[in-house]
């Protein structure tokens, strides 16, 4: 899937065609990568050429209905010039082999590729609306940015055994079928987060089982349900220790 991505960054600028009528079009590299990889929004892919009527109403319908302006905003649009040897290569790296044009293709933000036909869609509000549905959640630039910041003070945090505030930002976060890089990062970090916390769990207890309890495992307990206090899930596993602990308690004590 990375090859996808990294082909369609390598021919922005090299390949691309004029239409009468032009669509938002990504105008450079750093704009495509940042799209795709920050944002989340997945490629429309065309490949024509200026010669092509139904090319031409493509790009028309796309500059200019009222209905597909705010659609369109929602994918990084790049155009190939199908009189070029770039589209002989990107046939082969599509894995197509249609002959008319345009080309249509989608590509979700991780390089999957969603679609590829050839000819204009007849019903290009509902071909887009399907296909942004399909791609996943897309950020907005200002959620970008936050998610960019808060996975940089995670990952000071956690460098400095701040458990718990790495908890505090990570664990809000909550992305379903986002494919932007950062957003996939983040539940990266919180899987992480998991696992140290579920570490920790394990130790104390194999800890509290022993007989009998050292009271700075105690204090362990308790500073870990501290740490976990701004995560539900989080906290409702250093509880059901904590209930089984406070069980076992009461069980011995009912023995003697």
């Amino acid at each position: 899937m990375r090859l996808i991505i990294c082909f369609l960054v390598a021919i922005l600028g090299f390949s691309l065609f004029q239409w009468p009528a032009q669509a938002e079009t990504v105008r450079n590299l750093n704009e495509l990568k940042a799209q795709m990889t920050q944002l989340g929004k997945p490629a429309l892919v065309i490949a024509g050429a200026d010669w092509c009527v139904y090319c031409r109403e493509m790009s028309q319908e796309l500059a200019t209905s009222p209905e597909l302006q705010p659609l369109q905003k929602d994918f990084a649009i790049l155009k190939i010039d199908v009189d070029t040897p770039v589209w002989d290569i990107a046939k082969r790296v599509f894995e197509f082999d249609g002959t008319g044009v345009p080309a249509v293709f989608i590509f979700r933000a991780d390089g999957e590729k969603l679609y590829s036909a050839s000819g204009k869609p007849s019903d290009m509000e509902g071909f887009l609306k399907r296909y942004r549905d399909k791609s996943g959640r897309i950020l907005t630039t200002t959620e970008a940015r936050d998610l960019s910041r808060d996975l940089t003070k995670i990952q000071g945090l956690l460098k400095k055994d701040d458990l718990a505030g790495a908890i505090e930002i990570a664990m809000p976060y909550e992305f379903k079928d986002c494919y932007a890089q950062t957003a996939t990062a983040m539940m990266d970090v919180k899987s992480q987060i998991d696992v140290l916390v579920t570490d920790q769990i394990a130790k104390l207890d194999e800890k509290l089982k022993q007989t009998p309890v050292d009271f700075a495992v105690v204090v362990e307990l308790v500073q870990l349900k501290q740490t976990c206090q701004s995560s539900r899930e989080l906290l409702a596993k250093v509880q059901s220790i904590e209930e089984n602990f406070a069980a076992e308690e009461a069980n011995q004590k009912l023995v003697a």
